[in-house]
């Protein structure tokens, strides 16, 4: 070692090392100093510090070989030949060298991965956690989650304020992690969290709000909010618009415009206890939830969110259970008309007139309405549902599947995300993306339509006694016809999906022809059939179901001439002037043509 010192100071790296140790300093000093006071970014400080650290082995390593001296730069060997004698640095100087530099060069490293992972997380960002109840009657859930999801909403209404989505925090709720760890988590600066405690009389409660700075875990607000429950949501607005004030002092937000939707307090709880069951997703509660809304808008009429959710709870039945469509649209349809007389800016109202328009083939009314209600509520999950649903309906396969993903990123937890994630990798031939999402989605209770992906992603597989198990899961008022059951029949044993589609269709006198039934005459190749089909299906209900034609096995219609009468007849084509089809282009001869399989 004492050799090794000894050549490090006849080589003068250590007087090299000492003189870059104080150049360094001086650098960074006057960096720190002087460029804030010309507004350059803090990054930039941040980058002339990393740079010095890197640069400094390779100043060490230039000091080892090079010395300087009246003749110029020369390497050291030539300059000290004298001392020769005393034996030059073995191969070891040069590893403990090599690893010295190793050790600074890695140190630097870590430092700017640990700059760039904090500069990942946005500024002005929040998680809003689900606020604890901490009365022993969990009935009472529905009431500290209701202000949970208020305080959000409101939050996410801010230009400029990043807000986690509710699914991704609200899953937190009975984790055990740390407020840093949750912060990394959802990627947020910082956390607000809550309590809900009742008294022993249940009409006064005290709330509790805390603001938490995810990186240090110290608390940046907190307060108490102690009031009668004659108005529960007279408490609940004064709540919120006092965490919202004090998050804009702190979080630098543009001020609020929140108007209180309703004055009553009973018709808001019967809203809030709506909502909890809406969001479970589930037949019974669904049903329930229907009953809450109409208690709501029974106690005040002039209630417009309670409006536009019984709405989409209206419309959102059929795919739980087998209760008459055209009946619940028509009450959909009712709702979803009042709520908007009431407030023209609420989104979801927007979003179930979309949707109904679609229905109906009326495609340039449902367009505007989807892009009315993303841009007025960009955060509702079930637009963004739905909104993909009409995008892959219209041929936009990929614009589909993002908005399906963005769906997705919102609520993970939802069935219908997953479902159209699902239905947009169907029909894109994800296959393996198709089968893990249609999986979650069953999971989740959403077991009729998503059984048929499925079944149908997994003989694309090959994996036919799998698919033939989910497919005899399929059920409901959209899988109208046995067509699929005949599938399932087929797969075991079968060559391959086409094959099995074409054993399948021995039994076809005996369905009741529905989507499924048009798309797997496509599969056996016939399609005469598949357009008969089509045509019978169309006559019993007024519309096509567009989203299956779009796939691969329907590929043999796309290319029949009559596909395109029929996008023509129901005003499809109309959209494609606008944008074409992912699958279509437009032609010289006809207005357009389309192609079997993607590009």
């Amino acid at each position: 070692m004492m050799r090794f010192l000894s050549e490090l100071r006849r080589r003068r790296v250590i007087r090299v090392a000492g003189l870059y140790a104080v150049g360094a300093w001086i650098a960074t000093e006057v960096s720190a100093t002087v460029l804030p006071l010309l507004q350059v970014p803090e990054k930039f400080v941040t980058g002339i510090v990393i740079t010095l650290i890197a640069l400094f082995p390779v100043a060490m390593i230039l000091a080892w070989i090079y010395d300087v001296g009246p003749s110029g730069i020369k390497k050291t060997k030539d300059v000290a030949a004298t001392e020769e004698a005393e034996g030059r640095p073995g191969m070891l100087f040069h590893i403990l060298l090599l690893a010295l530099a190793m050790l600074v060069f890695g140190y630097a490293l870590f430092y700017f991965g640990q700059t760039r992972a904090l500069q990942s997380i946005p500024r002005n960002s929040i998680a809003v956690l689900p606020f604890e109840n901490l009365s022993s009657d969990a009935s009472k859930d529905y009431f500290s989650d209701g202000v949970s999801e208020e305080i959000l909403n409101l939050l996410a209404k801010v230009e400029g304020l990043n807000v986690a989505a509710r699914t991704s925090s609200f899953a937190l709720r009975d984790s055990n992690d740390d407020i840093k760890t949750i912060g990394d988590k959802l990627g947020v600066e910082t956390v607000l969290e809550g309590s809900v405690r009742w008294s022993g009389d249940n009409d006064r409660v005290r709330i509790t709000a805390q603001l938490i700075d995810a990186s240090s875990g110290f608390h940046l607000w907190s307060e108490n909010f102690d009031r009668d429950l004659k108005d529960i949501f007279a408490v609940q607005s004064e709540i919120a618009k006092a965490i919202v004030d004090n998050l804009r002092i702190k979080l630098g937000t543009d001020e609020l415009n929140w108007v209180a939707p309703t004055a009553d307090s009973a018709a808001y709880d019967a809203y809030l206890r709506g909502r909890q069951l809406l969001n479970q997703r589930r037949v019974k509660a669904v049903r329930e939830s229907v009953d809450y809304f109409q208690r709501a808008v029974s106690r005040d009429p002039a209630f417009a969110p309670a409006w536009a959710a019984m709405a989409v709870a209206y419309l959102s039945l059929p795919s739980f259970s087998n209760e008459p469509i055209e009946e619940l649209h028509a009450m959909a349809e009712d709702a979803a008309q009042r709520a908007l007389v009431l407030s023209p800016e609420l989104g979801e109202a927007h979003a179930v007139r979309a949707w109904l328009a679609q229905y109906k083939g009326e495609w340039s009314r449902a367009e505007f309405g989807y892009f009315a209600a993303t841009s007025m509520d960009p955060n509702d999950v079930t637009t963004r549902v739905w909104y993909s649903g009409f995008l892959i309906a219209t041929g936009k396969l990929a614009r589909g599947q993002v908005q399906a993903e963005l769906a997705l990123e919102l609520d993970d937890d939802n069935p219908l995300t997953q479902a159209a994630a699902a239905t947009a990798a169907m029909a894109l031939n994800e296959n393996e993306s198709c089968v893990a999402k249609a999986a979650a989605a069953r999971e989740l209770g959403f077991s009729n339509v998503v059984s048929a992906l499925e079944g149908i992603c997994l003989a694309r597989l090959g994996r036919f006694d799998a698919a033939s198990e989910a497919l005899s899961l399929a059920h409901g008022p959209v899988i109208e016809s046995n067509a699929i059951a005949s599938l399932a029949a087929a797969l075991p044993g079968a060559e391959s999906l086409a094959a099995a589609a074409k054993t399948a269709m021995t039994d076809e006198s005996e369905w009741r022809i529905g989507p499924w039934a048009i798309w797997l005459a496509a599969t056996a190749g016939d399609a005469d059939k598949a357009f008969a089909f089509l045509q019978q299906w169309f006559d019993k209900t007024g519309y096509f179901p567009l989203q299956l034609l779009w796939t691969p096995e329907a590929g043999i219609m796309r290319r029949d001439p009559r596909f395109l009468e029929l996008m023509q007849e129901y005003g499809v084509s109309q959209l494609w002037r606008k944008e074409l089809p992912d699958l279509c282009k437009a032609d010289s001869d006809d207005p357009f043509s389309c192609q079997e399989s993607a590009r």
